[in-house]
């Protein structure tokens, strides 16, 4: 098990974005409403920088005819060919069983932001 600094938790604010090298895997970490989530920046349908894309809300179920959106961005466009994936999970709108690769994320004591690699991942 591998860990990273990301950097310090209290400059990291909701929305915010940060793309780090882990040993030569790129790692994205995203601040979702004051939730922290990692992703592997790489695309799972053809190898795109998946967290380059921009990120979006999503449509939310509802009544018949009737359309809510979220604007809270907890998915990621890639920017290839546009295939969505939430932040939170890694999961694939455009296919359920395919998903990018996601990490812990811890804040320590020590105040800043970490993600945690386990071997071979």
């Amino acid at each position: 098990m591998s860990e990273y600094l990301v950097g310090p938790a209290d400059e990291f604010l909701p929305g915010d974005r940060r793309i780090i090298d882990a040993d030569g895997r790129s790692i994205a970490v995203f601040n979702v409403d004051g939730v922290l989530h990692a992703l592997r920046n790489y695309c799972p349908h053809m190898g795109a920088p998946l967290c380059e894309g921009e990120t979006r809300g999503v449509m939310l179920p509802g009544s018949p005819q009737t359309f809510r959106y979220s604007e809270r961005p907890t998915v990621v466009v890639c920017p290839w060919h546009h295939w969505e994936f939430d932040i939170r999970d890694g999961r694939s709108s455009a296919d359920p069983a395919l998903h990018a690769r996601t990490y812990p994320v811890e804040v320590r004591a020590d105040a800043n932001v970490y993600v945690v690699v386990r071997s071979g991942r």
